[in-house]
């Protein structure tokens, strides 16, 4: 068995430039995940002012005040053409209705969270608006020799600097629990990503060797077949414990992540998903013929699992009760869990690490079984 596996490890530098393309495509992706979601990216909204009135003005202020958005004044072409070339989330058209009213219509390609932010923003406004109105109706009612746009700037001036009240937000810093930011969660989740993809193309040798016949001469050797299996799974298992580190170590170098003082419970838990993957991808590679059918059927089951299992966006934020039950039958959501537990509270996560490996084992007794009814036949 030694000798497979030390034959398959040295075979494993004919796919360096695969295994480079992983880690590349990781960093890369990780990066651009956490500056679209957590930069300073302002989505950018056209707006046509019609009305050119003091509340048109009043609202483009109030959406440029509240640092969700940049809004920039267009012609309305110009403004339609933005929101067509992707340039503009939206078209904001204000146009006047009668001497007092204003009409505000939005102009989106399709919903999104922007959209929707855009919209609840412009009814904050209004309502807001509605306030204003009624403050300067009695002001002016009790005829204090003060204009309507003077009654508006001192209101727009003490709500913007004494308000009653100030929020401020604070996350609480606990000496020896680290911070999980969104930088490390993207980082986390493309390094389990591809990971499996390199797991799985590595675990895809056995279907070289089957199309080669080297499987077949293997099989009838005196060597048994758990040997030959696991000889065939170790490379794999080689390749992550490498990955990984370097996922690591370049996440401190390029995004200055701090992976906390609990690496020993990190590095557990990525040992236990490295094996559940492996796991699952012989049973995936078993499952099919050949090769093409596996690059064809990998993508769609890897992504999928990435995807529901919260490597591309935190489950937090998912609120389909179908999409979260499904990720608990995914090693990436336990994963990953567990690996930011551990990070923010130094919590062992027994229970993930029995999880990943006892998907680990169905997966490979399941493969297994595969391997050897096709072997029968």
């Amino acid at each position: 068995m030694w000798t497979l596996i030390k034959l398959k490890i040295r075979l494993m530098k004919d796919n360096i430039a695969l295994y480079a393309i992983m880690i590349g495509m990781s960093l890369l992706l990780a990066g651009v995940f956490s500056q679209s979601m957590t930069g300073n990216y302002l989505p950018t909204i056209a707006i046509v002012n019609h009305a050119e009135t003091v509340e048109a003005s009043d609202l483009i202020t109030d959406l440029n005040r509240q640092g969700q958005f940049q809004a920039q004044i267009m012609a309305e072409d110009d403004a339609i053409s933005a929101v067509s070339d992707h340039e503009a989330i939206a078209a904001v058209i204000i146009e006047k209705e009668g001497q007092d009213k204003m009409a505000v219509q939005m102009v989106t390609l399709n919903e999104s969270i922007e959209s929707y932010e855009l919209e609840s923003a412009i009814s904050a406004h209004q309502d807001l608006e509605i306030m204003i109105n009624r403050v300067t109706d009695q002001v002016l009612a009790l005829d204090l020799q003060e204009s309507e746009q003077a009654i508006r700037l001192t209101f727009w001036d003490k709500w913007n600097n004494e308000k009653p009240i100030h929020v401020i937000s604070q996350m609480l810093d606990i000496k020896g629990i680290s911070q999980v930011d969104d930088n490390i969660h993207y980082l986390l989740g493309m390094t389990i990503f591809f990971l499996s993809y390199s797991i799985l193309f590595t675990v895809e040798e056995i279907l070289e060797d089957k199309r080669l016949k080297t499987f077949d001469r293997m099989m009838v050797s005196p060597v048994n077949q758990m040997s030959i299996l696991l000889a065939n799974l170790v490379p794999a298992l080689v390749i992550g414990l490498i990955q990984f580190p370097v996922m690591v170590l370049s996440g401190q170098w390029l995004f200055g992540v701090n992976w906390g003082s609990h690496m020993l419970l990190v590095s557990m838990v990525s040992i236990a998903y490295l094996i559940a993957m492996t796991g699952i991808s012989l049973f995936i590679v078993m499952a099919v013929k050949t090769i093409s059918q596996l690059n064809a059927l990998a993508p769609i089951i890897l992504t999928g699992m990435g995807m529901i299992g919260g490597c591309m966006w935190p489950l937090e934020i998912v609120s389909s009760k179908l999409i979260l039950t499904l990720s608990y039958f995914t090693p990436h959501r336990w994963a990953i869990q567990a690996i930011e537990n551990a990070m923010m509270y130094g919590e062992s996560n027994f229970g993930a690490i029995g999880v990943l490996l006892l998907m680990g084992l169905v997966g490979l007794v399941a493969g297994e079984r595969l391997m050897s009814r096709k072997t029968a036949l």
